[in-house]
């Protein structure tokens, strides 16, 4: 199932310039895109902690967010897609620019929740039609200082005495896909699920 906030330089975030807007003025992107041949959709599941047995935010310090990729119908190739090689990232609704980690860097200290990381984990692999490929989660880096609360749509992002409400239906995925032999630049909006409407 499914699949971080800090605001600050290039490995960990880069704030955009100029004031700070209200949250609805955001644009909000489509949560599923074709892309050339591929069809692509990104999901946060809001209870992550019930896919993965905890907090992913809390305790490993990384946001997981769901991709299902595969050939648009009709369309077939060569695609091959490695998260490890992906150049992901997550924009966030302000401007801040989250970067991917790999999930076998993510040590778990519990056996379930290392084994839930590899049952849900995107793994690299040559892609199909949307209609057979499985979603697998990539993570996104969250800053181990920051208090992150989800409440409704929003994420709160407090740093000390300040608190960030982020709609993360408005945040950007992006990342890069092989088709046949080259890099496809894809980017898909966020929606923003509850783990019990997969099941």
């Amino acid at each position: 199932l499914a699949c971080a906030c800090s605001r600050v330089r290039s490995s960990a975030a880069q704030p955009a310039a100029g004031p700070r807007r209200s949250v609805a003025e955001y644009p909000r992107f489509p949560a599923e895109v074709v892309q050339g041949p591929l069809v692509a959709r990104a999901s946060l599941y809001t209870d992550h902690e019930r896919v993965f047995g905890v907090d992913l935010t809390r305790t490993e310090h990384v946001l997981p967010i769901a991709l299902h990729i595969g050939f648009a119908s009709g369309k077939s190739g060569s695609a091959h897609f490695d998260p490890d090689a992906a150049a992901l990232r997550l924009y966030l609704p302000d401007g801040t620019i989250l970067t991917s980690v790999a999930a076998r860097t993510i040590h778990a200290a519990s056996r379930k929740v290392r084994e839930r990381l590899a049952q849900h984990s995107y793994t690299a692999h040559a892609l199909v039609d949307a209609l057979t490929e499985r979603e697998g989660c990539v993570y996104f880096a969250v800053e181990p200082t920051s208090e992150l609360h989800f409440v409704g749509d929003l994420l709160l992002h407090k740093r000390g005495a300040v608190v960030h409400p982020l709609d993360l239906s408005r945040a950007l995925v992006g990342f890069e896909v092989q088709v046949d032999g080259r890099p496809l630049a894809v980017q898909v909006g966020v929606d923003l699920v509850d783990s019990h409407t997969k099941e």
